[in-house]
């Protein structure tokens, strides 16, 4: 289960390449990658800039994991971990129907996925889905 905590926290003790970089001089690199303008290893700002791309994708694969069964909460951290003032904006502009709405989406999923029964109808699940729709539109708004 992911954790809730969506701190972007530094890790502790060493960084170490993964299976495809290695370690030269320069910094990290990517195994076989070379700078196209020559044939050495990649240069050391390349090779920061490798190592800056492999811990925001470590970051990005922590928020999205959180994002299997995203109910209206684990939506409002992910957006916050990326803007506090957003995800507060969007905290006060789901309160009520929209996180119900999503919320049950999720819970529905849920009960179904163990085996449960759910008493859901036609015109429910439509509001469950415009909500849905709604929050989706409210983040899509933002980002455009």
């Amino acid at each position: 289960m992911p954790s809730d905590d969506l701190s972007l926290t530094p890790r502790k003790g060493p960084i170490r390449p993964n299976k495809d970089q290695s370690i030269h001089a320069g910094g990290w690199a990517d195994r076989g990658a070379s700078d196209s303008r020559s044939n050495s290893k990649l240069s050391p700002s390349k090779s920061v800039h490798n190592l800056l791309i492999g811990l925001v994708g470590d970051v990005l694969k922590k928020l999205l994991a959180t994002l299997l069964l995203p109910n209206m909460e684990t939506i409002i951290q992910v957006v916050a971990a990326f803007d506090k003032q957003f995800g507060e904006d969007l905290r006060k502009t789901t309160e009520g129907k929209l996180k119900d709405g999503v919320d049950s989406i999720v819970s529905n999923r849920n009960q179904i996925a163990h085996g449960q029964s759910v008493g859901l109808s036609l015109g429910t699940l439509k509001d469950y889905y415009q909500s849905a729709n709604s929050v989706i539109g409210t983040i899509d708004g933002y980002l455009s």
